[in-house]
């Protein structure tokens, strides 16, 4: 598993304009017309790259995914603790499981392995590099069951498992505990999305269902128990393109973008800010079932000592620091409209005014849940201009020095 990527500094051209004309936002009342003119400049990228940083936590997510996609693989644990009493003999067991949804959309079967777990692991295993579920189940065919399921949206499966699993699980006397079960997939690409125990639809919930015979009331008793644990195990073995700058959700992938503000005016009065990363639609991986969010931040350690960096804390009390990023019609990231104004006065004129020495940012991209999702952007070493990393800055200049 790649662990950390960094991409080659490249520097670039800066375009630069000073134009009588409107500015991209009204800088506001604090921003005067005898300031002198709007000046707009272009700054291209003169640096990036990103940090593979490998698995995320998946103890609290309402989904348990399944199946493989794009060189993203995920299986699934999940454990039970109730059951009936050792004295009553299991004529069925079922699991039921609800799909959510898939990732690509489209409906598809996926087949697949359930096998018996071995040994202990928290919800926490999927970032805990030490667990292998390769080691830690059980191959016999008498605690394995066969699989399949269609990537429906809120379709419900009935799973029959080996009723042995139950007896198993309830005696302890020959050193036996209760590990429960990994699903395994094959055959298959899509990733398909299970609401797990953390769901808030109790109907949804996955549970164990247990058929038996009650001989004292000469019936048929069905009890069930409700998953107690489970999580996630993903696993990416791809390469990331080094023509372009990752962000990742469901995998910590974040990208550091610098650009070379010494060349505003110092006499600058930043009245808006926007933002450019382009994305490379073949490189990506976006799970469209998910809402997406992008955010910027001020680095400030210098860049070449990453990746042993520190980001702005105050990004986290501070709303004027809070830059959030929407994709526009053309697959670009950019900054949101109402907030421009905010980000140029208070996030990239301290820059401009060297309260912050270094002029490079760090791009997080989270979804829904954080599962898998992959944005590439184009890179500052990309051949074509106009899809580099780019800032569109502008500012009023003052007719004298800073004030």
């Amino acid at each position: 598993m790649r662990k950390i990527s960094l991409l080659t500094i490249t520097y670039l051209a800066l375009f630069w304009a000073c134009k009588e004309a409107d500015p991209l936002v009204d800088p506001g009342k604090d921003i005067l017309d005898s300031y002198g003119e709007i000046c707009n400049d272009t700054l291209y990228a003169v640096a990036d790259t990103f940090l593979v940083k490998g698995k995320v936590n998946t103890a609290n997510s309402s989904k348990l995914l399944l199946g493989f996609y794009k060189d993203f693989e995920s299986r699934f644990l999940i454990k039970f603790d109730k059951f009936p009493a050792d004295t009553i003999a299991i004529d069925s067991l079922k699991m039921r499981l609800t799909s959510f949804s898939s990732f690509p959309q489209e409906a598809g079967s996926i087949r697949g392995k359930i096998y018996l777990v071995t040994n202990e692991w928290q919800e926490s295993v999927n970032s805990d590099v030490d667990w292998d579920y390769r080691d830690n189940i059980d191959y016999s065919p008498e605690t394995s069951a066969d699989f399949e399921m269609v990537s429906e949206d809120s379709a419900t499966f009935l799973i029959d498992l080996p009723t042995g699993l139950v007896d198993i699980w309830r005696d302890t006397t020959a050193g036996n505990r209760n590990f429960g079960l990994l699903f395994d997939y094959s055959e298959v690409q899509q990733i398909i999305e299970i609401t797990s125990s953390e769901t808030f639809n109790e109907n949804n919930l996955p549970k164990l269902i247990f058929i038996y015979r009650n001989t004292a009331l000469d019936s048929t008793v069905k009890d069930t128990s409700i998953a107690t644990m489970d999580a996630s195990v993903i696993e990416y073995n791809g390469t990331f393109n080094p023509e372009n700058v990752y962000i990742a959700a469901g995998y910590i992938v974040n990208a550091f973008i610098a650009f070379d503000f010494s060349l505003i005016p110092e006499n600058a009065i930043l009245s808006s800010v926007d933002l450019f990363l382009k994305q490379d639609s073949d490189n990506s991986i976006i799970n469209t079932n998910k809402g997406s969010s992008f955010y910027l931040r001020n680095v400030v350690t210098d860049y070449d000592q990453l990746p042993y960096y520190r980001i702005d804390s105050t990004f986290i009390t501070n709303l004027a620091y809070n830059v959030l990023l929407s994709e526009d019609d053309d697959k670009q990231l950019r900054v949101i409209n109402s907030i421009r104004p905010n980000i140029a006065q208070n996030f990239i004129q301290s820059i401009i005014n060297k309260d912050i020495k270094h002029g490079s940012f760090y791009l997080e991209y989270t979804n829904q849940a954080n599962e898998i999702s992959v944005y590439a952007i184009r890179h500052s070493a990309d051949p074509a201009i106009f899809i580099r990393p780019k800032i569109v800055v502008e500012y009023y200049l003052l007719p004298s020095s800073r004030i």
